[in-house]
């Protein structure tokens, strides 16, 4: 039967039916619903029973998944590098007949070994990814299920720490230090309004308008645009970035900027930061200002307030002086 769930502000479609999967993405739930009922009539009026394509190998499902997402993907230059890493593991060549779990486990336990578990679910989920694609979209023939039953270890809970005004100060100093003069402002910036790298390396000279003391996020996460209120301090960034006539405020490519705040955050002494962080300390900023869940979320750009409480690391003076009498 068809599966419709909310995922991202749109709703995803999935079919499946006596061998007859489908699955596609839609805007609204009226549309999403219309289609599903025109695969389960064709699921069960038309039986697909043409021959399925067996791929090689894995690697050939990669390649074509590639094709895919460097066109469709924002996240495309992550997932490159990702694949072209998978692309050396001996599994990923044997033919998909032959390819069993013993395969899987032995990668898993081996990569675990060198990264995190996170890093390493980032990683399957990719695996996964395109698995899903090519049996439900492409009708191939391939292991998906292999790659869903894969556990994971639980990774012991972070110590959750702030940005305080010394580490602000000690980045910003540090930023002085760099050659390009756009990473002081950028980190700043961050501060202020919770902006992801990504958004704030496409943004333009028409995302923002001084006179509203407004920057305006299009090209999210999530797809939504947001209007974010600019500080008095983000107010003078951008009228700085803005005598400089460019294209792009920021005009700097998202490994620049990673391997220069990698320099940063040594430099400083405080090199567990990381330029997410950022965006956690505006939205705690932000809680600690007293603005509610609903008005951080249309300026974060959550759409699932349990995802937001993940960024919520608010110290609140309040309750810390009662528990202290």
């Amino acid at each position: 039967m068809a599966t419709i769930r909310r995922r991202n502000g749109k709703y995803q479609v999935q079919v499946r039916i006596n061998g007859y999967t489908r699955s596609k993405t839609f805007p609204s739930h009226d549309l999403a619903k219309k289609w599903a009922n025109k695969q389960e009539l064709i699921a069960f009026t038309e039986p697909d029973d043409r021959p399925r394509y067996v791929p090689v190998n894995f690697s050939e499902i990669l390649a074509k998944y590639w094709d895919y997402a460097r066109h469709h993907h924002k996240g495309a230059l992550v997932e490159k590098i990702v694949i072209k890493a998978l692309m050396r593991e001996h599994w990923i060549n044997k033919p998909i007949s032959e390819l069993c779990r013993a395969d899987i486990m032995e990668f898993r336990d081996r990569r675990l070994l060198s990264v995190k578990p996170d890093t390493f679910k980032r990683q399957l989920n990719i695996i996964r990814s395109a698995s899903r694609m090519a049996a439900e979209e492409w009708g191939w023939i391939c292991t998906k299920g292999l790659f869903d039953r894969i556990k994971l270890p639980k990774q012991d809970e972070k110590q959750i720490r702030r940005i305080t005004p010394d580490i602000e100060y000690g980045l910003l100093v540090a930023a002085e230090k760099c050659k390009n003069p756009l990473l002081r402002p950028m980190i700043e910036i961050a501060l202020d309004t919770g902006l992801r790298r990504g958004e704030l390396l496409q943004l333009g000279a028409d995302h923002v308008d001084l006179a509203e003391q407004i920057v305006v996020a299009t090209n999210t996460k999530n797809g939504h645009c947001r209007r974010v209120p600019l500080t008095k301090r983000a107010v003078a960034n951008f009228r700085g970035l803005l005598e400089h006539d460019t294209a792009k405020l920021l005009p700097m490519t998202p490994n620049a900027v990673r391997l220069a705040f990698e320099r940063i955050r040594s430099r400083s002494g405080y090199p567990w930061v990381r330029f997410h962080d950022l965006r956690h300390e505006a939205i705690s900023r932000w809680f600690e200002l007293g603005l509610t869940i609903p008005e951080i979320m249309q300026l974060s750009g959550h759409s699932d307030s349990n995802v937001l409480m993940l960024y919520a690391h608010a110290y609140n003076k309040r309750v810390s002086g009662i528990i202290s009498k």
